[in-house]
Parts: C-alpha cells; structure tokens; sequence
C-alpha cells in the first residue's frame, strides 16, 4: 500500500483548501491511502499519523506554501523511515525560519516556484537538501542527485499565482509521479 500525505499552507484551511482536496481525491481514486489535507500549524499530527503506518507502506508528502516548507520538518521528525517523494508547491520565504535541510531518508523531491512578483515571496523558496547536488546549475528543471547519492532533486520554476495547487499541471504531475515511484516499489 502507498499513502500520500498532504499538508496545507498557513491560510489553507480557510482560504484556500479547493486544490489540496482535489489532489487528496485523486491520490484516493488512484488508489492511494491519504487522509484530509492536515494544518501546517500542527506537523506533530502528520508526524504522528505518517509513524503509525506500517513500515513497509510507501510514503508520500505533499503540501503547498507554509505546508511545504515543513517537509524537511516531517522528513527529520520520522528519520530513518523512507519517505518516497516530497512534492512542494510554492514554498514561501516567509516560513523558513530555522527550516532544517532535507535529509537522506527522502528519495526524491520537486519543488515548484515562482517570481517574487508574481508571489510577493510567498512562492519562491527552495528547501536545499542538506547534500546539494555538485552541478552547475541545481534549478534548470532537471533532475539532480544529492544527499550523497540518496535523493533526486528537481526545482521547477512556473510562475503562477499562489499557492498553485489548483495548477492542473502540478497536479497532474504529482499523481502522475507517485504512480511511477509505486509502480517500480512494487516491482522491487
């Protein structure tokens, strides 16, 4: 079994919940287990929840804006427990304070971010993991390998109105990854 754990920005539940739901639909109807979108203000919970699962589920994280910025928060609460992608939409500059860098245990990770323009800075945050990958230019949309070989990068820029998760694109390419990455896990 594989989950997808969604966890919104700041103003999210009130604001704007629309996209979030929408992306936790769809991890259902592909077959995923992911509960209700949680509040960025309480990643106790999503650390809680992802820890009672059983060792051998396939985890997923997502989450937009200030949601975004807690996946390394999440990631090193579960440490050594594999999370198998981290998909991060618009993190906003102005929830990084003290954010710690992704560690290993986390196999991949998209970021998506925009202009300051565009977002005001609520969109243009790139969580560094905490070995970058050693290559020129880590934000040409490609796919990079840091962490020492544990965990692929890719930060793609797409300027649009945040938060971005009602982007059909993003969402299409979220899902559209998770069911690559389970696939393969069941293969393995």
């Amino acid at each position: 079994m594989a989950t997808g754990v969604y966890t919104l920005g700041m103003g999210g539940y009130i604001f704007d919940p629309g996209g979030a739901n929408q992306i936790v639909a769809e991890w259902k109807a592909a077959g995923f287990r992911a509960p209700p979108p949680f509040q960025q203000s309480n990643i106790q919970a999503v650390v809680s929840y992802i820890k009672l699962l059983p060792h051998d589920e396939q985890v997923f994280y997502a989450g937009d804006s200030c949601g975004a910025n807690k996946a390394a928060w999440v990631a090193a609460a579960v440490y050594p427990r594999k999370i198998a992608g981290m998909y991060l939409i618009q993190p906003s500059y102005w929830c990084n304070a003290g954010e710690p860098a992704i560690p290993d245990n986390v196999e991949e990770v998209i970021v998506w971010y925009a202009s300051w323009a565009t977002t005001l800075g609520l969109g243009v945050y790139k969580p560094q993991l905490r070995v970058m990958p050693n290559v020129a230019n880590v934000y040409d949309g490609n796919w990079h390998v840091g962490n020492n070989g544990k965990t692929r990068v890719r930060y793609i820029y797409r300027n649009w109105v945040h938060p971005d998760d009602n982007d059909p694109y993003i969402q299409g390419m979220i899902l559209s990854q998770m069911k690559v990455d389970r696939a393969a896990a069941q293969k393995a």
